[in-house]
């Protein structure tokens, strides 16, 4: 059995909906921080019967979303356990090292769709096509990603240059 206080959690972001006047602000899934990246059985056991939870509970919809993030590239038999994965989660000049090294090779290119990155403090200077560039190049490697030019707060907040990453999302 998992652990008492997650699944509690997770049944209380469940109830949201049913317990808000306002369904809009209903939660549709879990993030899963801090998931783990080397194997072990329990370790899998464990985010698969998390994910099984969140799945079962009609409070977050028909089918909520999971995310787990490791923050780097984990263990592949740990990609079915979620909707979502987070395989990179760092600064611009980490990712531009990582990808030099091909850190992102051992990603079979099959769930590239389950695979998300969150690159920040990305410099001012990147823009136009080198940012075009940037975002071809982040989603050779996953299909979901957030590129912020801002070095701080960058989950509280949009940059200045969000407009013209959506576009370049969108394209």
């Amino acid at each position: 059995m998992f652990g008492f206080w997650v699944r509690k959690d997770i049944e209380t972001y469940a109830a949201w909906p049913t317990e808000s006047s306002n369904s809009d602000l209903a939660v549709r899934g879990i993030f899963f921080d801090e998931a783990p990246q080397q194997y072990s059985a329990q370790s899998l056991t464990y985010l698969q019967n998390l994910t099984d939870l969140v799945k079962e509970l009609k409070g977050f919809g028909s089918n909520g979303f999971v995310v787990h993030n490791p923050g780097a590239v984990p263990d592949s038999r740990y990609l079915a356990s979620a909707d979502s994965t987070v395989v990179f989660e760092g600064t611009y000049t980490s990712f531009q090292e990582r990808q030099g090294a091909n850190l992102f090779t051992d990603i079979p290119d099959s769930n590239r769709t389950q695979l998300c990155a969150v690159i920040h403090s990305v410099p001012d200077t990147v823009e136009g096509s080198e940012l075009r560039g940037l975002v071809k190049q982040s989603r050779k490697v996953v299909d979901e990603l957030y590129i912020t030019h801002l070095s701080t707060d960058y989950y509280a907040s949009f940059g200045s240059k969000w407009t013209e990453f959506v576009d370049l999302m969108a394209a």
